[in-house]
C-alpha cells in the first residue's frame, strides 16, 4: 500500500496537464458556444413548451426561454477562464454549475459526452493545472510550478480507463456481434456525399462493429506501455474522426483524441509545445502525504467505486437494458442500440368517458417526439404532463394511456408499453424496482 501512495504521490513534468487544460477548455467553449450556433440550444431550451428533465430535477424547467443564450455565453466564458487559467477555480466551478443545469435539465439531445465533461470538469476543480502557462501563473509567480503529483494525471487516466471498459462491455452482447445495430446506422446515412454507397457494404458495417470493440478494448494499455503510444495516437486519431464524419457527435471525438495528451510522456510533451520550459528535475521522489491528501483520497475512492457501479446497475432490474432503459444512462452505453418507432397517448376523461387522442407532435418538437417514444421514463414523464394540461382545461379526473409501436435492433414493431395501463396512476417514478407496465421484448431477446 506504501509503495502505491508513493507512486502516487511521486512528482512529475505537469506539461501534460496544463496542456489538457487549454484543450479541455477551448472544447468547453466549443460547447457552449456552439449549442448557439447550430441551433442545439433553441431546440433544447428556448423553443420546447415542455422539456423532458431528469427525473427529480424539475426545477430546472426555469431554465428555458431567450435568457438561455446569455446563459450559455456565460458558460462559454467559464471555458475561456479555464482555458486561459483565469481565476480558474472560479471558472471550473461555474461551467460544473452550469453545465449540470444544462445536462439535467433536457435529456431529449442525450449524449454520453454531455455527462462526461460533468465529471472531467469536476475532476479539474482538484487540479493545479493552471500552475504554469496560465494568467493565474502570470499574475501570482508564488503558484507557478514546474510539477504536479502523480495522481493528478491517474484520475483522468481511470475516468477514461473506466468509459472505455465500459464501452467495450456494452457491445458484447448478440445484436452487436452480429452488427445489427450498425447496419442500421450506416444503410440509413447511405445519402452522404462520396462515402455513401460505401456505407452500404456489408463489410463496412462489420468493421465499424468490430473495429468499435478492438479501439474500445485496447486503446488504454496501448496508451499506457510506451511503445505502443504513437500507434494509439494515429488509432484515435483515424477512430475519432471517421465517427465524427460519418455520426456527427459534437466534440465526443475532439475531447477523446485530446485525453491522449495525459497518457503521453511530459517530458516529450514539453520539448514539443514549452521548449522555454525548464526541466523539471525531482529534489524529492515523492510529495508529503497530508491531511487534506487523505480526505480527498477518500473522496476520490468514492468517487471511482459509485463510476464502477452505475454502469453495472442495469443488472440489477429485469429484462433487456437496451429496451427498457433501465440503468441505460450514466453507463457508457454509447450508440449501442438502434431503436425506432411510433406513438401516441389517449387521455380519458373517467367523469364522462370522453376519449382524446394526443400526438406527441402536437406539444413536443420532433426530435423530443422521437426520443419520448423510445424511453419508458419519458412517457411517463410526458403523461404526467398531459394530465396538467387536461386538469386546465376542466378534466378533473384523466386516464392517460400510451400506444407505442417501438422495434429494437431490426426486430418487428411491439408495444414499448402495457397499451391498458393508466400512466396516472404512478405518482412518483419507482427508481429502484422494473416497471410492470413495460411490456417484456418478444424474440430474439439476449
Amino acid at each position: 500500500m506504501n509503495s502505491l501512495w508513493q507512486k502516487l504521490l511521486k512528482p512529475v513534468d505537469n506539461t501534460g496537464l496544463v496542456l489538457w487544460r487549454i484543450m479541455l477548455g477551448f472544447l468547453l467553449v466549443a460547447e457552449a458556444w456552439g449549442a448557439i450556433f447550430t441551433g442545439w440550444l433553441a431546440e433544447s431550451f428556448v423553443e420546447p413548451q415542455f422539456r423532458f428533465t431528469f427525473i427529480g430535477f424539475e426545477f430546472l424547467q426555469v431554465l428555458s426561454g431567450d435568457m438561455m443564450y446569455a446563459y450559455n455565453i456565460i458558460l462559454g466564458i467559464f471555458g475561456l477562464m479555464i482555458m486561459l487559467g483565469w481565476h480558474y477555480k472560479m471558472g471550473v466551478a461555474g461551467y460544473f454549475l452550469m453545465w449540470a443545469g444544462i445536462y439535467f435539465g433536457q435529456k431529449s439531445h442525450y449524449n454520453n459526452h454531455y455527462y462526461l465533461l460533468l465529471l472531467l470538469v469536476g475532476l479539474m476543480f482538484f487540479i493545479p493545472a493552471n500552475a504554469y502557462a496560465s494568467l493565474d501563473a502570470k499574475r501570482n509567480p508564488k503558484i507557478k510550478r514546474l510539477h504536479a503529483p502523480f495522481w493528478a494525471y491517474f484520475i483522468f487516466m481511470l475516468q477514461f480507463g473506466i468509459v472505455y471498459f465500459y464501452a467495450t462491455l456494452a457491445k458484447l452482447y448478440p445484436d452487436w456481434l452480429q452488427a445489427k445495430p450498425v447496419s442500421l446506422w450506416l444503410t440509413s446515412k447511405s445519402d452522404y456525399w462520396l462515402i455513401g454507397s460505401l456505407l452500404e457494404k456489408d463489410w463496412v458495417h462489420w468493421l465499424f462493429a468490430y473495429g468499435g470493440i478492438f479501439y474500445d478494448a485496447t486503446i488504454i494499455p496501448f496508451l499506457i506501455f510506451r511503445k505502443t503510444r504513437k500507434l494509439a495516437l494515429v488509432l484515435s486519431i483515424v477512430f475519432h474522426l471517421t465517427n465524427s464524419a460519418v455520426f456527427h457527435i459534437g466534440i465526443f471525438p475532439f475531447l477523446a483524441v485530446s485525453a491522449v495528451l495525459i497518457f503521453w510522456d511530459p517530458e516529450q510533451l514539453r520539448k514539443i509545445f514549452f521548449r522555454s520550459k525548464p526541466q523539471f528535475i525531482p529534489l524529492v521522489r515523492t510529495l508529503k502525504f497530508l491531511a487534506k491528501d487523505k480526505t480527498l483520497a477518500a473522496a476520490f475512492i468514492i468517487y471511482f467505486v459509485i463510476q464502477i457501479y452505475l454502469p453495472l446497475r442495469h443488472w440489477l432490474y429485469e429484462g433487456n437494458v437496451h429496451w427498457t432503459e433501465e440503468g441505460h444512462r450514466l453507463s457508457w452505453q454509447m450508440m449501442t442500440r438502434s431503436k425506432w418507432g411510433s406513438g401516441y397517448f389517449v387521455v380519458e376523461d373517467l367523469k364522462t368517458g370522453q376519449r382524446f387522442n394526443e400526438q406527441p407532435d402536437q406539444r413536443l418538437l420532433p426530435h423530443q417526439a422521437s426520443s419520448m417514444t423510445k424511453r419508458p421514463d419519458m412517457i411517463w414523464q410526458y403523461s404526467q404532463y398531459l394530465q396538467h394540461v387536461y386538469r386546465e382545461k376542466g378534466h378533473d379526473s384523466v386516464a392517460v394511456y400510451a400506444r407505442t409501436l417501438i422495434s429494437l435492433n431490426g426486430r418487428l414493431k411491439q408495444p414499448l408499453v402495457d397499451p391498458g395501463f393508466d400512466l396516472t396512476t404512478v405518482k412518483s417514478w419507482p427508481r429502484f424496482q422494473s416497471k410492470s407496465w413495460v411490456t417484456p421484448l418478444k424474440g430474439d431477446e439476449e
